[in-house]
């Protein structure tokens, strides 16, 4: 079954996990926070012509540029008990300018307008497998991952890593 909770090794749903990810290109420092909240969201489709319903955690994504607010998104997520999948429900987009919302673009919800969940990262990843992120025909996107390396040695200015997936 499908759980809110769970431990993927590469995308764990454990609330309270934060994550600060920065970067510096021509735009300017970025800054994204993830941060896997206390809170679920019970989200409904079909499934060969069955209605389903899944508890899913959310995640929300808060990205700065140069320190001012630019986008806030609310992701959700749910872990396959028997597989170790996690599977993306969809997500709510708040797009920001002088710090008031001025968009809800790539805002998606399984279930809704043709929507259908994908894989955001396998359990299991292996090398040349490949697997649909999602399907959202409301924001016109069809994605799919397909898994390069489970092994690859990756360096950021904190520390090495020997065995990152690289999807």
């Amino acid at each position: 079954g499908l759980s809110s909770v769970g431990e993927n090794r590469y995308f764990p749903l454990r609330p309270g996990l934060r994550l600060v990810l920065e970067g510096e290109d021509e735009d300017g420092l970025t800054n994204v926070v993830w941060e896997v909240l206390d809170e679920t969201r019970e989200i409904a489709f079909e499934i060969a012509e069955e209605e389903v319903s899944v508890e899913a955690r959310v995640i929300r994504e808060s990205e700065s540029l140069d320190g001012e607010l630019i986008e806030v998104g609310h992701f959700f997520f749910a872990h396959c008990e028997e597989t170790g999948d996690v599977f993306f429900f969809g997500e709510d987009i708040d797009l920001y300018e002088d710090g008031e919302i001025v968009s809800h673009s790539g805002s998606w919800m399984a279930g809704e307008a043709g929507a259908r969940p994908g894989i955001i990262m396998p359990g299991f990843p292996e090398a040349g497998a490949v697997h649909a992120l999602l399907y959202a025909p409301i924001v016109d996107a069809l994605e799919r991952g397909e898994v390069i390396d489970v092994r690859a040695p990756v360096e950021t200015p904190i520390t090495m890593f020997d065995d990152a997936v690289i999807v």
